[in-house]
């Protein structure tokens, strides 16, 4: 696990491979990475395992997921696991510490491709992608992406399915199709929607 430093991303050269990285436990699982916008503040940068805190309670993050995956025979424990900004943000106001996590995770996509050619993930298939953040910087990257959408796409040379959700911690009502909604009810729609697909996509086979 990398010093418990705020921006990696000042020098990437000095920022291990693995880390903030969470290696996938069960077969289906290493189909599965789940790409987070940035660490938490009582996530793993102080307890050193993702969506827990220092006294092993999962944080809303983890419970989220695992209620969207748990249909699926996965969790946030068997999947793979990381934030696409290596960085931890505080700001005085949301417009801020927003604005420096978008830096933060651009300067950290190197090292996010880097970590997709580990062997481990040889078997990827799906980027569950948490956040506004993290889809708006795959966009620049890939293609124009929908939150609960599955799309195809490609990453220096190598094809995967994104499926960009809501923050899972969020609290905040998102406003869609004119009607404010709470970002969990949506996420759980999303999930529903792409249920077919999903399933065939984590198959057995490869």
């Amino acid at each position: 696990m990398p010093e418990n430093y705020s921006h990696h991303c000042d020098d990437l050269s000095r920022f291990p491979l693995d880390g903030y990285l969470q290696r996938p436990c069960t077969e289906k699982g290493a189909k599965v990475l789940i790409v987070g916008e940035s660490l938490a503040s009582k996530g793993w940068r102080v307890s050193g395992q993702a969506c827990y805190d220092v006294y092993g309670k999962r944080l809303r993050t983890g419970e989220t997921l695992n209620t969207l995956l748990r249909d699926f025979d996965l969790s946030v424990e068997s999947c793979g696991f990381t934030d696409l900004a290596k960085c931890y943000v505080e700001a005085d106001s949301y417009q801020e510490e927003r604005k420096e996590k978008r830096r933060c995770a651009d300067r950290c996509w190197p090292i996010f491709a880097q970590q997709l050619k580990i062997p481990y993930f040889k078997h990827l298939k799906l980027l569950i992608l948490l956040g506004g953040i993290t889809k708006e910087v795959f966009e620049d990257r890939t293609k124009k992406l929908t939150y609960g959408r599955l799309e195809a796409v490609k990453i220096e040379g190598s094809s995967y399915t994104a499926f960009p959700i809501y923050h899972p911690g969020g609290r905040k009502p998102i406003l869609r199709d004119g009607i404010r909604q709470q970002p969990r009810k949506l996420n759980q729609e999303f999930f529903n929607e792409a249920r077919i697909e999903l399933n065939a996509l984590l198959s057995d086979g490869d």
